[in-house]
């Protein structure tokens, strides 16, 4: 942007156009260009960004931006937007999971408030975690199983002792 009068306003307004274009990584990067080029982002600049990443259901980076902001400015922002993430389609606060399963250990989610193991109700549904690389999916089942049977042995040998 040289030969231009660069300012919070100007970096604003045209991550407002990439983000209304649904050019969310273009717009975080010009995030972090604003802040090369000395010009500090304001409360405006992250919530443009904040809210369009809420919107295309990118927690992890609305979080990660959501950091960056209390880092970087002194306005507070409303948690409220963050609330919007976590809210099934029904409408209720979408619960914060575990799975447990073989082939997603560990990996934390949002799901429908309603959902009982059955039916998925409004079908809300998306992985807070990133998926765990192959390395890490083939040795946390055997990890997991070592436990269980450690834990047996430990009970195994806790009633025994008390005998």
């Amino acid at each position: 942007m040289s030969g231009f009068f660069s300012d919070v306003v100007t970096y604003s307004s045209i991550m407002y156009g990439l983000c209304k274009h649904e050019r969310l990584v273009e717009a975080k990067v010009l995030l972090m260009e604003t802040e090369k080029m000395g010009v500090n982002p304001n409360h405006v600049s992250y919530t443009i960004l904040l809210d369009s990443l809420l919107k295309a259901r990118r927690a992890i980076e609305a979080f990660m931006i959501q950091n960056q902001m209390h880092d970087f400015t002194m306005f507070c922002q409303d948690e409220s937007r963050l609330d919007l993430i976590t809210r099934c389609d029904c409408g209720l606060r979408a619960p914060f999971r575990t799975s447990w399963t073989d082939i997603n250990l560990g990996r934390r989610f949002f799901d429908c408030a309603l959902y009982n193991g059955k039916s998925k109700l409004c079908g809300f549904f998306f992985w807070f975690d990133p998926r765990t690389c192959p390395r890490g999916m083939e040795v946390e089942p055997h990890l997991m199983k070592k436990i269980k049977d450690l834990r047996g042995e430990m009970a195994l040998l806790k009633r025994s002792h008390q005998a």
